[in-house]
This record gives structure tokens, C-alpha cells and sequence, in this order.
């Protein structure tokens, strides 16, 4: 990875309004895990008022052992599945490129990421399992100014009340608005 540039606030209102359509799972996940952050398609089509393909999740860690326990947590909390196998080692259990339902959700894993399918949610949810950069270094390799953008908790909560998410932070390149 190149180091990253710097890189700009997104406008409050656009996190706030982002925020306010992401399904309460994924809403709730990202309050109460840090290192939880989204990026990319969705964030841009809901500023731009279209309509999104997928959440993309990514989840920033120190190496890919600490990755793999951050991203089982995540789709544990995600979907409510009850598994027996431990925290850690639930993505492993996720079989390679073949569609899997356990308990009404539907996961597909790829070398990429874990695509989760659940009723009630309008979109699919993917948790990119290949990358873990901090979103800083991570959205700066998006290939287009209009995808580098992200929203993640910020590292101190400034109050309980998050109706105007005032505890998260929105970054984009310098460009993203102009280019949009």
C-alpha cells in the first residue's frame, strides 16, 4: 500500500443521512465494534440519491489472525446465528464459493469477502476479508475518487445520543464531491 493521502470531512449531513439508511444491524455493529467502518458504493449512491448494490464493510486489524476474529465477531453480531464452533474460527466454516444458509441468512464467501444475504435487509452486506487497513490507507487504494470515501466510530464518543452521528466520522478524498 502507497501511503495514503489526506484526506477530507464528509459533510455532516451526509453521514448523518447514510447512517440513517444503513439497516439498524449493521448501524448498531458499527456503534458498538470501532474497528468496523463502511466504504465505498453506498456511501456515494446515498449522497448522490441513487440506489446502492450492497454495503461493503471493511474491518481495520493488525494482521490477517486478528482480521479473520474481528470479521467472525462481526458476522456473528450481524446475523444472530447461533453456531457452535467458536467466535474466531466462524468465517472458516463458511465453505468457498458455494451458497450456504444457516438459520435464514444466506452467506457466500469469496478470497474477498463474506456476501451476507438476511430478511429484512434491502441490501446484501459484504465483509471484505482480504484487506484491514485503517480506512485512511484503505480508501486511498480504491481505484475512483468517488469510492474513496468512509464512515467509522470515532475513537472517543462524545455523548450517548447518536441521532445526528456526532460519534462518527465520514472521510473522503479531496476530490469525492467535485468528481461526483
Amino acid at each position: 500500500m502507497t501511503d495514503p493521502q489526506p484526506l477530507y470531512d464528509l459533510e455532516r449531513c451526509d453521514v448523518r443521512n447514510v447512517l440513517r439508511r444503513l439497516p439498524a444491524d449493521v448501524r448498531d455493529a458499527m456503534k458498538e465494534m470501532p474497528y468496523v467502518y463502511l466504504a465505498g458504493g453506498f456511501i456515494r449512491d446515498t449522497i448522490i440519491r441513487e440506489n446502492p448494490s450492497d454495503i461493503d464493510l471493511f474491518v481495520e486489524a493488525e494482521n490477517a489472525a486478528e482480521m479473520q476474529s474481528r470479521v467472525s465477531a462481526l458476522l456473528l453480531k450481524l446475523t444472530d446465528v447461533s453456531f457452535r464452533h467458536s467466535t474466531q474460527h466462524f468465517v472458516d466454516t463458511i465453505p468457498m464459493e458455494v451458497d450456504y444458509k444457516v438459520g435464514g441468512v444466506r452467506f457466500y464467501r469469496t478470497r474477498n469477502a463474506v456476501t451476507v444475504r438476511k430478511r429484512g435487509w434491502k441490501w446484501a452486506v459484504q465483509v471484505v476479508t482480504r484487506w484491514y487497513a485503517e480506512p485512511e490507507k484503505q480508501v486511498s487504494e480504491f481505484d475512483w475518487t468517488v469510492c474513496q470515501v468512509a464512515i467509522r466510530r470515532r475513537a472517543v464518543v462524545l455523548f450517548d445520543a447518536d441521532d445526528d452521528g456526532a460519534n462518527f466520522r465520514g472521510m473522503c478524498a479531496p476530490t469525492f464531491y467535485s468528481d461526483l
